[in-house]
C-alpha cells in the first residue's frame, strides 16, 4: 500500500536575540494574531546580550505568517513587539512498494523500456547488472522505480568507467579527479578475481563540487610501473534540485589503417579543439586542429608507431579527453 507521510520544512526557527535592558524574565511569542501580553508561548532561562531561541511551528498551517517576539524584564515590563515575516512550506514523502526497478545506460529509452531487476522490495537491495555490451570509456547509469499504482520515482543517476586492461600483470588501478595526488595515492577500484570480462567500477561525486572537473584513471603493472594516464572531463549539474552528472567529450579514438580516427558523433564538444599525438615516452609527433563543426577527424601516423598517446583538448575551456591508443 501506499502511505502519506508528511514532513514540515519549518519545524523550528532559531533567532538570535540581543538583550540589553533591565534583566530579562522570559521572552514570549505568538503566530499572527496578538493573544494578549503573557498570553503567548513563553520561552524561558534566558539573559542578557545574545540568545539563540527555538520556536516550536509544528502547528501552523502552511503559507505565509508573521512570527512575533517581545521580552519582559524582573519588573513586569514588556519590550516593544517584534515581528519576522516567515513562510512554512510542508514536504509530502511516499512511502511505496516498487512494483520493478528498471535501469539503462547513457540514454533515456522511455519509462518502462529499460532493462528490470527482479524482485524489487522497500528497503536495502542488491542487485547485479549486467554491464556487457558498453563500449569502454565513461558512462552514466540510470536507476527508476516504479509503484504499485504505476508512478515511477526520480531517476537516479551515477556515473561509471568502463575499462578493458590487459589482464596478464594488473597489480592496482586507481582514478583521481582534478588534481594528481601522486601515482598510488588515488581512489583505489576493486580489481576483480579475473579479467575475462571489462572493468566497471563507479566514480565517486558525492563530494565534488558543481562545475566542471576532469577524472584520471591509470593501471599499475607487476614490476610497480604506472600507466600512461587516461582522463575525460565532467560536469556537475543541478537539476531538479538534484546533483548529477554529465560526462563531457565523448569522443572516440581509434586506429584504423595507419591512421588516427577521432569521433564526436554525439556533438559533446563545445569548442574547436587541438587534437595531439605523443609516443609513450612523451615525444611529440605533432598537433592538429579539430574545429567545432566537423565530427569527424583523420590523422595520419607512422607506420612504425605501434602505441600512441591521444590528447583532445578545448581551446578556450582547456578540457581534455587523454587516452592511450593501440596501433593496429
Amino acid at each position: 500500500m501506499m502511505n502519506k507521510r508528511t514532513v514540515l520544512l519549518a519545524l523550528g526557527l532559531v533567532m538570535t536575540a540581543s538583550l540589553s535592558a533591565q534583566t530579562p524574565e522570559s521572552i514570549e511569542y505568538f503566530l499572527d494574531t496578538d493573544p494578549g501580553y503573557g498570553m503567548g508561548r513563553v520561552i524561558a532561562n534566558i539573559s542578557v546580550g545574545d540568545n539563540d531561541c527555538s520556536f516550536d511551528l509544528s502547528s501552523a498551517k502552511e503559507g505565509a505568517h508573521i512570527l512575533y517576539i517581545r521580552v519582559q524584564d524582573s519588573e513586569g515590563r514588556w519590550s516593544p513587539t517584534m515581528a519576522r515575516p516567515l513562510f512554512i512550506e510542508r514536504q509530502h514523502v511516499i512511502i511505496y512498494d516498487p512494483s520493478r526497478i528498471e535501469y539503462f545506460f547513457d540514454t533515456d529509452p522511455g519509462y518502462g523500456l529499460g532493462r528490470q531487476l527482479e524482485n524489487p522490495h522497500t528497503g536495502a537491495n542488491t542487485y547485479i547488472m549486467d554491464f556487457s555490451g558498453l563500449e569502454a570509456g565513461a558512462h552514466v547509469l540510470y536507476l527508476r522505480a516504479e509503484d504499485t499504482k504505476s508512478n515511477w520515482s526520480a531517476t537516479l543517476a551515477r556515473p561509471f568507467f568502463v575499462m578493458n586492461p590487459a589482464p596478464s600483470s594488473i597489480t592496482a588501478i586507481e582514478y583521481y579527479i582534478d588534481a594528481d595526488p601522486g601515482n598510488g595515492f588515488g581512489i583505489p577500484v576493486p580489481l576483480p578475481s579475473s579479467f575475462e570480462n571489462d572493468i566497471a567500477f563507479e566514480v565517486q561525486t558525492n563530494e565534488i563540487s558543481v562545475g566542471n572537473h576532469q577524472f584520471s584513471v591509470r593501471i599499475c603493472d607487476e614490476t610497480g610501473k604506472w600507466s600512461v594516464v587516461k582522463s575525460q572531463p565532467f560536469q556537475v549539474v543541478t537539476e531538479d534540485g538534484v546533483l548529477s552528472v554529465k560526462w563531457l567529450m565523448n569522443v572516440a579514438v581509434q586506429a584504423k589503417e595507419g591512421t588516427v580516427v577521432l569521433t564526436d558523433a554525439s556533438s559533446s564538444r563545445n569548442e574547436d579543439c587541438v587534437v595531439e599525438l605523443f609516443s609513450l615516452s612523451g615525444q611529440s609527433l605533432g598537433a592538429h586542429d579539430w574545429p567545432l563543426d566537423q565530427n569527424h577527424l583523420t590523422i595520419p601516423v607512422a607506420a612504425h608507431h605501434r602505441m600512441l598517446v591521444v590528447k583532445v583538448t578545448e581551446r578556450k575551456s582547456q578540457l581534455q579527453v587523454v587516452q592511450r591508443l593501440m596501433m593496429q
